[in-house]
């Protein structure tokens, strides 16, 4: 079984996926991974079916590069947008895919337990986030907080609006 069998195999559980793989049609796609060693995936979109390949195609409309911290998109950024949209809006309905292997209850019980497991880890990844937030502003000092950094705003627009005037007046005296 082929990688692109399964990732078409995935996109085609969602009725819906082939409108969102209609602008994709004849475009083509290069990720390079710049990890431990440089790899280099092809996708062309064929409107209905994704081929992923090693070899390069004809042409390539986007090219994206990824490594460990930042990622880097080139060429007709369309392209990507509709790559994402299509993976974001791709809607499949697991539980009842694996209630034809499981049936219904055991189905029902896993997706609803995944979904209160993924429930938690959102959870905790926001506590988490608050915690040192609160670390770094409050306790640390290191970082200011939302308040300090409008009250810093508000003092340099007053300071901009401060020197405008001064300098309107600077040009009036010359000017007299």
């Amino acid at each position: 079984m082929s990688i692109d069998y399964i990732i078409n195999k995935i996109i085609n559980l969602d009725p819906e996926a082939q409108i969102y793989l209609q602008p994709l049609a004849h475009k083509a796609l290069s990720f390079n991974y710049a990890g431990l060693t440089f790899i280099t995936i092809y996708c062309v979109f064929t409107g209905t079916y994704i081929q992923i390949s090693s070899t390069k195609p004809d042409h390539v409309d986007t090219q994206i590069t990824a490594s460990a911290n930042k990622m880097l998109v080139t060429g007709d950024f369309k392209v990507a947008e509709a790559i994402q949209e299509l993976v974001l809006k791709l809607n499949i309905d697991w539980e009842e895919e694996l209630s034809k292997y499981t049936g219904d209850i055991i189905a029902h019980q896993t997706v609803y337990h995944f979904k209160k497991l993924r429930l938690y880890q959102q959870q905790s990844a926001s506590s988490l986030e608050e915690m040192i937030t609160e670390y770094l502003q409050e306790e640390s000092g290191l970082f200011p907080t939302k308040y300090e950094v409008e009250e810093l705003m508000h003092a340099v627009d007053e300071l901009r609006l401060d020197v405008d005037r001064i300098t309107a007046r600077v040009e009036a005296y010359d000017n007299n």
